[in-house]
């Protein structure tokens, strides 16, 4: 049969999930023609791909309001309307207000659960990232949304090299992955050069982003995805004011927005961030609740959803949720 296909945007965690079955032949290529199941996390690409399409929308709690729209998802030009594997049921009603016909499961979120079976493994994480127990790490995300938000993250990172203690706080950078490719690599490291040689802990946003944020103490970043699957996994969060007239509209995102901290560029980084870590997180169990609604079940629900639709029996073995793995001690990272 034909394979089973991915667009540009397939996560690894989709991948793990589906690998090890000889019936289903998974490609992250460029394919242009008709497949069994093609999966993608957008609309966009798609353009070419004949088949049976599923939708993972979204992540950390947020499926664009956009997409989950009957408009959008029936859109002329496409062959069929796509199922949905959202994360949480609140996804599901307000697909239901637009288009209660629409094929959609809630599965939950693959990234949310490895983060939460990397957790028993936070001491390995930390010790490959060069702290001590009594030594803290913040981590500052950089999404490159807009060159604004940018430049006030880059700020923020600058002043905590220039402030912490580099006896108590080590801090980190999660960059992106639209800063590596609008950027490109080697400008983007070059940016961050003068910063490594400080004792930044820098990587992109590929399989260390979790672990760096495992092993961090607070996450200070706009309202990305980053930032608020921190909160959901209960670190101390930062919020850096989102340009003016910006605000979330329900969700992870305007809980983190309503409870976090905010920076202020006006005043010492190295109180706000002891007064961060020292407040109260009741409200972050909530926000673990709005990013997923099938906490630990996201493998085993999307795998039953991608099989029903390829009209398969699901295999034998059970899915995988395996921890990150722990990257190198030392700061081969960094380079």
């Amino acid at each position: 049969m034909p394979p089973a296909a991915g667009a540009a945007t397939w996560s690894a965690d989709v991948l793990q999930t589906l690998a090890g079955d000889r019936r289903v032949v998974v490609s992250q290529a460029d394919a242009r023609g008709e497949f069994d199941l093609i999966i993608a996390a957008g609309l966009a690409g798609l353009a070419g791909l004949r088949g049976k399409r599923l939708l993972l929308p979204g992540g950390a709690g947020t499926a664009p309001a956009h997409l989950l729209n009957r408009g959008v998802l029936t859109r002329e030009g496409a062959d069929r309307a796509p199922a949905l594997a959202l994360a949480h049921e609140s996804d599901r009603a307000a697909l239901g207000r637009s288009y209660p016909e629409a094929v959609a499961t809630v599965v939950g979120d693959l990234s949310y659960d490895r983060l939460l079976t990397s957790i028993p493994f936070r001491a390995e994480y930390r010790l490959a990232a060069g702290l001590s127990r009594e030594r803290k790490l913040v981590v500052v995300t950089l999404t490159g949304r807009s060159e604004s938000v940018l430049d006030a993250q880059m700020n923020v990172l600058n002043r905590l090299l220039a402030d912490l203690p580099p006896a108590e706080y080590r801090v980190a950078a999660i960059a992106s992955p639209e800063i590596w490719r609008y950027y490109g690599g080697p400008l983007a490291r070059a940016w961050f050069a003068d910063a490594v040689r400080a004792g930044l802990l820098f990587q992109r946003t590929d399989e260390e982003w979790r672990s760096t944020l495992v092993a961090a103490d607070l996450v200070i970043g706009d309202l990305g995805a980053t930032t608020r699957y921190g909160a959901a996994i209960g670190l101390a969060v930062m919020v850096v004011e989102p340009p003016e007239g910006e605000s979330p509209a329900g969700g992870a995102a305007e809980l983190v927005w309503r409870h976090a901290h905010r920076v202020r560029p006006d005043r010492a980084l190295l109180s706000q961030v002891t007064a961060a870590m020292a407040d109260n997180r009741e409200w972050q169990d909530e926000v673990a609740a709005r990013v997923t609604s099938r906490a630990g079940y996201a493998g085993d629900l999307l795998r039953q959803t991608v099989y029903e639709l390829l009209d398969l029996d699901e295999p034998a073995v059970p899915v995988l949720c395996a921890p990150v793995p722990v990257p190198p001690v030392g700061d081969a990272r960094t380079a």
